[in-house]
């Protein structure tokens, strides 16, 4: 869909391929022109645009060569993540930090970015495990290492995901790997598949209490 921007130098308006996804919150919208300029290398005109996010309200810049075709845009578009989209709304703090380690893993930080994958499971797993237990074992569910929260995760499978997510995660902060055959695609693949048995956990304790409302 186009959109008509204002060019100021020219002193018309010109139809555009708007940007549908914010690089920034990678949520769709219509962008905001704030600012825009026309510059020429001698060949070419090139539409330099500055929009503004109508989700999250961050900057971001647009190049065009051509009105008709698509922007360069900076910083360059993310990916969506490979998710659950309920992990946002099921576990905000994750889904944040994990968010945070895939731009670094695209901005090809790969030395940095496995911390934040594994930083993002203990995130994932700690209130997984706080929405089934007692209030009052709260404070030693956060203090005490993951593995002992992982323990106390009943469905076998999540425990054997949670638990192979973790050990592949601190592969990430070792200089030293235990399991050097697995890489981050790997570790990404069990933290996904984990996410997918929480998101279907929670669902089937939904539909219990549903149905049992007679």
């Amino acid at each position: 869909m186009k959109t008509k921007l204002f060019i100021h130098k020219t002193r018309i308006f010109l139809d555009f391929e708007v940007p549908k996804l914010c690089p920034y919150c990678n949520k769709s919208g219509i962008p905001t022109a704030v600012s825009d300029y026309l510059a020429n290398d001698g060949f070419v005109d090139k539409y330099n645009f500055l929009f503004q996010c109508s989700n999250c309200n961050n900057i971001f810049f647009a190049k065009y060569i051509d009105p008709n075709w698509e922007p360069q845009i900076y910083p360059p578009p993310v990916p969506p993540l490979d998710l659950p989209p309920e992990m946002e709304t099921i576990a905000p703090e994750f889904h944040e930090i994990y968010q945070q380690a895939y731009k670094a893993e695209k901005e090809n930080l790969d030395k940095i970015s496995g911390m934040g994958y594994r930083k993002s499971i203990e995130f994932l797993i700690k209130p997984y495990v706080l929405s089934f237990s007692d209030a009052s074992d709260k404070d030693k569910i956060l203090s005490e290492p993951l593995s002992a929260t992982i323990g106390k995760i009943k469905d076998n499978n999540i425990r054997a995901l949670a638990l192979a997510s973790t050990w592949l995660g601190n592969d990430q902060t070792h200089y030293v790997p235990k399991h050097p055959e697995y890489d981050i695609a790997e570790l990404k693949n069990y933290i996904k598949y984990l996410c997918h048995s929480i998101v279907t956990d929670y669902y089937s304790a939904k539909a219990h209490e549903l149905l049992s409302r007679k």
